[in-house]
């Protein structure tokens, strides 16, 4: 795990295709984060991401090989 300080408005790049940057925070608040991925990249919040896994499993049944 790498961990970063990063100040508002300045960015992190992860292999050159994904790029999170701060928008907005305040030290002791909640930051907020935005995102601009490739859309083939799944961005999930960890909280929930242990059941994303199974729905997305139940969808793939539902739609059918080709539909998803």
């Amino acid at each position: 795990m790498l961990v970063l300080g990063r100040n508002l408005n300045e960015t992190i790049v992860i292999d050159g295709k994904i790029f999170i940057k701060i928008v907005r925070g305040k030290l002791g608040s909640n930051l907020k984060v935005a995102i601009e991925a490739p859309r083939e990249v799944s961005i999930v919040r960890g909280e929930l991401f242990p059941g994303i896994e199974k729905m997305e499993a139940k969808w793939a049944k539902a739609l059918g090989p080709d539909k998803t």
